[in-house]
């Protein structure tokens, strides 16, 4: 097994009986649209960092160790916050539910035949389709970690149909 595999299989494991509340967990990640055609040079990424974390009580903040999330700046910012981390395993898309949310952004976003005609309009799109996802499809990824994280344990670590 590669290593990034056995961390991934020893996290579910950790976490396969978590007592802490999913709702609890403020994901972070970043996601990433063309403004052009798929073969455009040009892309728009968005990286939502959200601080509302301070309005919930006992909030655990993740964040998946890429490089942004971990310099310096960001670490003495949450240090000083006090912030309560949910440590993450490198290429473990398929167990976060924003990575899920980010699938749905994107797949509302093409139903949209209109080309954006600039990066303002297409991340006023984004934000927009945002805003408006179903609770409900929110709450069913929530309530779909237990089994993600049920299906890497079955998977040995390796990746899943999640």
């Amino acid at each position: 097994m590669t290593n990034h595999r056995l961390l991934r299989l020893s996290w579910a494991q950790e976490h396969r009986a978590w007592p802490d509340d999913w709702y609890q967990v403020l994901f972070s990640d970043e996601s990433r649209f063309n403004l052009w055609d798929p073969d455009g040079c040009i892309r728009v990424s968005e990286m939502p960092v959200n601080s509302t974390f301070q309005s919930i009580s006992g909030a655990i903040f993740q964040q998946d160790n890429v490089r942004p999330y971990v310099a310096k700046t960001v670490r003495n910012f949450f240090s000083a916050k006090h912030t309560q981390f949910l440590l993450w395993p490198a290429y473990s898309q398929d167990i976060s539910s924003i990575e899920h949310e980010w699938d749905l952004v994107g797949r509302r976003l093409t139903r949209d035949p209109r080309p954006a005609a600039s990066k303002d309009e297409l991340l006023l799109r984004i934000q927009a389709i945002w805003n408006f996802l179903p609770q409900v499809d929110i709450q069913n990824l929530f309530d779909s970690t237990p089994r993600r994280i049920a299906a890497l344990i079955a998977a040995r670590g390796g990746y899943t149909k999640y």
